[in-house]
C-alpha cells in the first residue's frame, strides 16, 4: 500500500469536498478545452509546416502524435532520415499534456519538439553513434543549444515550449476555441521557427552521412 504525503492527502481532501466542481471541471476540460486547444495546436503548426513546404502529419488532437520535417530529409515515400516530433520528457505520464505545456504539471516533464535520428539510415545504432563520436563536435551541440535544444543523449535533442496560462485562460473566455493565429500560439510560432533554423545545423552534422550514401 503506498503511503500519501500531506500534499497529496491535502489535494484529495480538496478534491471530495468540491467532487460536483472537480467533476463538472474535468469533463469541460477533457471533452472540449482539451479538444479545442489540440485542434488549435495542430493547425498552427500544420499552416507554419505548410508555408516552409515541409511534410507534417498535426494530429495531436486525434493521435496525440505530431511530426515534421523539411522534404529534403525524405529518404523514401514516407521515410525520413530524421525529423522533429512533439514529445514529452515526464516519466510517469500521469499529468496532461497542456499541463507540462503551461508548466503546473505534477512532474518535472516539460513538452515540446524532439530531433530524432533514423537508426536504420545510419546502417544501426553503431554505426550510428560512431558517425556522431566524429561528427557531433562541441561547436555544432553550442550552435543548437543557442537556439534552445538541449542534448538529450546520442544525437537526440530535445526543444521545450511553454505557454502563457494567463494567455490561454483569456483565449478560452473570449472565443470558446483556440484559434490557430490567436497570442496564445506565439511561443508555438517561436519555436518552430527555431527548428528551421536548426536544419542548416543538423544538415552540417550529417553532410559526410549523406555524402557517403550519395
Amino acid at each position: 500500500m503506498a503511503f500519501l504525503n500531506e500534499e497529496e492527502r491535502q489535494a484529495g481532501t480538496l478534491l471530495l469536498t468540491q467532487f460536483a466542481l472537480f467533476n463538472q471541471a474535468t469533463v469541460v476540460f477533457e471533452q472540449q478545452i482539451e479538444p479545442a486547444f489540440w485542434k488549435g495546436f495542430d493547425l498552427c503548426v500544420s499552416r507554419l509546416a505548410n508555408s516552409l513546404d515541409w511534410d507534417e502529419d498535426a494530429d495531436y488532437e486525434n493521435k496525440e502524435a505530431c511530426w515534421l520535417a523539411p522534404k529534403s530529409w525524405l529518404v523514401e515515400p514516407r521515410t525520413y532520415k530524421y525529423w522533429f516530433e512533439c514529445h514529452s520528457t515526464a516519466r510517469e505520464g500521469y499529468d496532461y499534456q497542456l499541463a507540462l505545456l503551461l508548466g503546473c504539471g505534477t512532474e518535472e516533464g516539460e513538452f515540446g519538439f524532439k530531433f530524432i535520428l533514423s537508426d536504420k539510415y545510419f546502417g544501426g545504432v553503431k554505426k550510428r553513434n560512431l558517425y556522431l563520436s566524429q561528427h557531433l563536435t562541441a561547436e555544432r551541440v553550442e550552435k543548437l543549444d543557442q537556439l534552445g535544444f538541449r542534448d538529450i543523449t546520442q544525437g537526440t535533442f530535445f526543444l521545450p515550449l511553454a505557454l502563457d496560462p494567463t494567455l490561454i485562460a483569456a483565449c478560452w473566455q473570449e472565443n470558446g476555441a483556440f484559434p490557430h493565429d490567436h497570442e496564445v500560439f506565439a511561443p508555438l510560432r517561436e519555436a518552430l521557427n527555431k527548428l528551421e533554423q536548426a536544419v542548416a545545423i543538423f544538415d552540417e552534422i550529417f553532410a559526410a552521412q549523406a555524402d557517403l550514401l550519395a
